[in-house]
């Protein structure tokens, strides 16, 4: 058999490597003449926490004296004492003034946590009642299906007498008297600039107080508790 020269050997291993050099090349796209372009995506994620929170600017309304019978509303200023810190100065804006300071869209729950009237005969219906009045002048329109729906309003809950009418205050369990109020304090187009009592992200809570017939003489304080939830 006849062997192979020194020569010829390396000229196959020439060989090999141009080879292997030449599917080096195939495998990275660009053949020999050129590199392949390759590209891929990276992601940055990030979760933003919704956050339900609300003031209650006017944490206390202290009426006038009154005698057993005697009906009081937080809509007349003179049935509201005018010593209080942020005493209300014309009729209609009294009540309990709350915004939403969180960053989402929320329902606000109502209780009496603290009973107003001690007597027996102490009937949310008939002695203590409120509405709801939410600042946003589109409320009733803008929102669809969504909106429009505070007690008083057409699909909240309705008051004694129907939609606009005063609702006894819940006591055994709280009850959505709030519904739908928007996080954004800002109004569009021509609205921009108005005063407080327009902004979307405000509701009022007015209140309306009757002493019951039984009711024995002396200072009353009552508590009322509002809780924020995500509408």
């Amino acid at each position: 058999m006849k062997e192979l020269s020194n020569n010829t050997l390396i000229l196959i291993a020439v060989a090999s490597i141009v080879i292997s050099l030449f599917n080096i090349f195939l495998s990275f796209g660009g053949g020999i003449t050129g590199w392949g372009t390759v590209s891929d995506v990276g992601f940055v994620n990030v979760t933003v926490i919704s956050a339900a929170e609300i003031t209650v600017h006017t944490k206390s309304i202290n009426f006038t004296s009154a005698s057993v019978g005697e009906s009081l509303t937080s809509y007349a200023a003179t049935n509201v004492s005018t010593t209080d810190l942020l005493p209300c100065d014309a009729d209609n804006h009294c009540g309990m003034n709350i915004t939403n300071d969180g960053n989402i869209v929320i329902n606000i729950t109502i209780q009496e946590s603290e009973n107003l009237f001690d007597t027996g005969g102490y009937v949310a219906n008939a002695h203590f009642l409120y509405n709801v009045t939410m600042q946003d002048p589109g409320y009733t329109t803008n929102y669809g299906a969504n909106g429009n729906c505070s007690v008083g309003y057409d699909m909240g809950l309705p008051g004694v007498g129907g939609v606009g009418y005063w609702r006894g205050v819940p006591r055994g369990a709280a009850e959505v008297a709030i519904c739908y109020l928007n996080a954004s304090n800002t109004l569009g187009g021509a609205e921009i600039g108005q005063s407080s009592d327009t902004r979307p992200d405000v509701a009022r809570v007015e209140f309306n107080i009757t002493i019951p017939g039984d009711e024995p003489p002396g200072e009353k304080a009552g508590t009322i508790t509002f809780t924020a939830i995500a509408a």
